[in-house]
């Protein structure tokens, strides 16, 4: 992800400065100007960029943190060669940049809410606003500049650096106080990984009861291309409003996984997520049992 963020923010003309501990990775983003640790990307930024985000006529300076887990978040922005590390007496004291020139951080790795509250506490002592920022779409998205950015943090901070996101992001929304970025995600990638365990459950169960698995996809992959891969969720989501609109579909729905709890029965195979979805739909749609 951070590799197709800073490509496409060079393809838009963009000035940016990159770290990674993978010199592959460096190589691959394109960038003429890299540093070797956060630290000293910081202290780049320091030199070559002026103003804050919002600034007139400045476009301010960024820092953007994608990287895999909460232990890395922490180490990146706080550890000894971090971003705070790299803040500078020639930050600070900048007679053209001045204070208000310190880069806001963006975390764009998803993590517990709690990391980022943490990163912040300690950068705000510094001056530096941290904004939990999870993204969504993938590096495809990323190229064709439709990334989704869950900000959560200041508003005003927000409003100010959402129009410096538009090279790489087609939407960004704040979606409350800091740590609300991080619920937001979260709960976003529920959706996408409880969609694997019902294709890995259905095609398991297709496979136990004798089903060609190799063509049980190619009517998937088929039927997709009409529907999408979330047209079940979002059809739901669209009726949620007028569940009286939703009961014939609802009660097919009922119907058909009432059928896979038994065939899964049948087969021996566990049954429990047709189960709970088919309990689920009742509740959602508040049907009669």
């Amino acid at each position: 992800m951070g590799g197709s963020i800073a490509r496409k923010l060079l393809s838009e003309g963009q000035q940016v400065v990159v770290c990674d501990v993978q010199a592959e990775a460096v190589k691959a983003s394109g960038a003429k100007l890299v540093a070797g640790t956060p630290s000293e990307l910081v202290a780049e930024l320091a030199a070559k960029c002026s103003g804050s985000p919002g600034s007139s006529g400045s476009p301010g300076s960024i820092v953007i943190v994608v990287v895999r887990n909460d232990g890395e978040v922490r180490e990146v922005v706080c550890g000894e060669k971090g971003i705070l590390a790299g803040v500078s007496e020639s930050w600070i004291h900048n007679k053209q940049a001045g204070e208000q020139a310190k880069p806001v951080v963006l975390i764009h790795s998803t993590v517990q809410p709690e990391t980022v509250k943490d990163v912040a506490q300690i950068c705000a002592k510094e001056g530096i606003t941290v904004l939990d920022a999870p993204v969504t779409g993938g590096a495809g998205a990323t190229e064709n500049g439709d990334l989704v950015v869950m900000l959560g943090g200041d508003e005003k901070v927000c409003a100010e650096v959402a129009p410096k996101l538009s090279h790489y992001a087609g939407k960004v929304v704040r979606v409350g106080a800091l740590g609300a970025g991080q619920k937001a995600k979260i709960a976003r990638n529920l959706i996408t990984y409880s969609e694997w365990v019902v294709a890995a459950e259905a095609t398991a169960l297709a496979e136990a009861a004798e089903v060609d698995v190799e063509q049980l996809w190619e009517i998937i992959d088929h039927s997709d291309r009409h529907i999408g891969t979330h047209g079940g969720y979002s059809g739901v989501r669209r009726l949620l409003p007028a569940p009286e609109m939703m009961q014939p579909l609802a009660e097919l729905a009922r119907k058909d996984l009432s059928l896979a709890a038994e065939l899964a029965r049948k087969v021996d195979h566990n049954s429990w997520l047709a189960e709970r979805a088919i309990d689920n739909i009742a509740q959602t749609l508040k049907l009669e049992q």
